[in-house]
């Protein structure tokens, strides 16, 4: 009885054009969106051209916006953006504990496979060991 009340209710809702309470309000397309941007901010966007890390870091913390908001905006408006180049490593080329072991493995005179279980161990006393026997 109480489920046939609540769906007339519900068809009275549609057939006025009425949005139900529970629908979500995620689904409904609004009009009014509100934006961190105002159009005087995206106006000197748009004159600016191009942005570099530095450049959209800066209009950021001018406008109190984070960097990563100005990135999406600059994205999103076409706008020319070159990112901040990655860092290179400096460590030189990753060896792998499996390396380790087969080098210790031939510093030895013993079966790769015999010295499996040490590619368990941690890298650094691995290292270690290598130089030990060396």
């Amino acid at each position: 009885m109480l489920l046939a009340y609540a769906k007339s209710v519900l068809d009275k809702f549609k057939k006025r054009g009425i949005i139900p309470p529970m629908q979500s309000s995620i689904t409904l397309k609004r009009k009014d969106t509100m934006s961190n941007y105002t159009p005087t901010m995206i106006a000197e966007m748009q004159l600016a051209e191009s942005f570099t890390y530095d450049s959209a870091s800066a209009f950021a913390q001018d406008h109190s916006l984070s960097v990563r908001s100005v990135i999406s905006k600059i994205k999103h408006l076409g706008l020319d953006y070159t990112p901040k180049p990655k860092t290179v490593s400096s460590a030189g080329p990753r060896v792998s504990k499996a390396d380790i072991v087969d080098a210790i493995a031939l510093a030895l005179d013993a079966d790769p496979e015999s010295l499996a279980g040490l590619s368990k161990s941690d890298a650094r006393a691995l290292s270690a060991l290598l130089m030990a026997i060396r």
